[in-house]
């Protein structure tokens, strides 16, 4: 009696907890259908790395590997975060990449086959306000000191055409996907031209 009269305080003092952004109660659609795509479109086994915050539900909605995400980068053990830091460093230098071959120079040699971009980090205010926790607060900084029009994103192509763009398989209002394999051999076709 004295344990149901406690748990009907707390409830009553705090209802159940389930509401809120707590990361395991969301919406799978709240960062648009890249998820879904996710899950439709690509091996089981890909390594999906981005802007680490905005890739934080890639293992949870999209059932794929992330590279490094916000959630998985805590300070548990020195070596893991040192792994970790290095992994968003990474993450961090592609995202804010000047041009896509820097993407590929990046990214290809960790394994990974696609990268989310997110979109509105590449408006003028929203680089101007970037930011990231400590210690890579100063990197992102100085990725973002360019103009806006100075960053690998701008020179993707504005629609899906698999066609004439096999790099870029998905695009959103909130998300850009590119397939680094696909991105490399497209920069390699048009360094032969």
């Amino acid at each position: 009696v004295p344990l149901v009269l406690l748990c009907s305080l707390v409830y009553l003092g705090s209802g159940t907890g389930l509401y809120g952004a707590s990361n395991f109660n969301k919406p799978a659609n709240a960062k648009g259908h890249i998820w879904n795509w996710f899950r439709k479109y690509t091996p089981e086994d890909s390594l999906v790395a981005g802007h680490p915050t905005h890739i934080d539900d890639v293992r949870l909605f999209a059932m794929r590997r992330g590279f490094v995400t916000s959630e998985t980068s805590h300070p548990f053990y020195d070596v893991y975060f040192e792994e970790m830091t290095r992994r968003l460093e990474i993450s961090l230098r592609a995202h804010y990449a000047r041009d896509l071959s820097e993407v590929v120079q990046l990214l290809e040699p960790e394994g990974i086959d696609y990268f989310v971009f997110r979109r509105k980090d590449f408006y003028p205010e929203e680089l101007a306000e970037a930011s990231f926790f400590k210690p890579l607060d100063q990197l992102v900084h100085e990725l973002t000191r360019r103009h806006y029009t100075e960053y690998a994103y701008r020179a993707l192509p504005r629609e899906v055409d698999l066609e004439r763009f096999p790099y870029m398989p998905f695009r959103d209002r909130l998300s850009v996907v590119v397939d680094i394999a696909k991105l490399k051999a497209h920069l390699a076709h048009e360094e032969q031209i």
